[in-house]
């Protein structure tokens, strides 16, 4: 995607979340594209804070620039899933991981970082996942997707090797053991050449 169509698409979802309280940050090829290596994708994942209070009136704020299904929203909640918007004018898809009440999900909230993104005369204040939080999701991903997505793995490394002297290695130890990753942890580590100890 170009940048142009990510901030038309990321705006009217963002400016909503603004204007609610809603707590969300940038994630996924997004989110590692600026930490690290960039690469095309489809896809905008975002994680917020939604409640089922809020829905319709997101759905009457989204439905003019997004194909947006108020079930799959109210699903997505009420399991702790996802759902997703289809924004008209670009087709890109914006996956929005609704925040559990877990302890990890509010770390993440906690430790996400504003960040400035633009071309042009365009910009957009964004909320970005720490680089920390994501290597452990793209992890996470990555073994939940039976670890076969290299995808992936290129992702993580490219953020390994940007981030490098800047990551929260204590964080990094601990959030992997607590999410049963720490073996591609150790893996990742040793591809890229990491210490564990700060």
């Amino acid at each position: 995607m170009n940048l142009h169509d990510l901030l038309s698409a990321l705006r009217p979802v963002l400016s909503e979340f603004d204007r609610l309280g809603i707590l969300d940050y940038i994630g996924g090829s997004v989110a590692s594209s600026i930490y690290g290596e960039p690469r095309s994708t489809l896809d905008i994942d975002i994680g917020a804070d939604v409640l089922e209070s809020a829905v319709r009136e997101l759905v009457s704020k989204w439905e003019l620039d997004f194909y947006v299904s108020e079930p799959a929203m109210r699903d997505a909640i009420q399991r702790g899933g996802s759902f997703n918007l289809i924004h008209l004018s670009t087709a890109l898809k914006v996956d929005v991981f609704v925040c559990g009440e877990d302890a990890f999900n509010a770390s993440v909230l906690k430790r996400r970082q504003a960040r400035m993104i633009g071309v042009g005369n365009e910009s957009l204040s964004i909320w970005l996942a720490s680089p920390e939080d994501v290597i452990l999701h793209k992890l996470v991903w990555y073994r939940k997707r039976g670890e076969i997505f290299d995808r992936q793995w290129r992702d993580i490394v490219g953020v390994m090797k940007q981030q490098h002297s800047r990551l929260d290695k204590t964080y990094l130890e601990e959030w992997s053991e607590r999410l049963h990753v720490q073996d591609l942890w150790d893996r990742i580590r040793r591809e890229t050449g990491l210490q564990t100890k700060p």
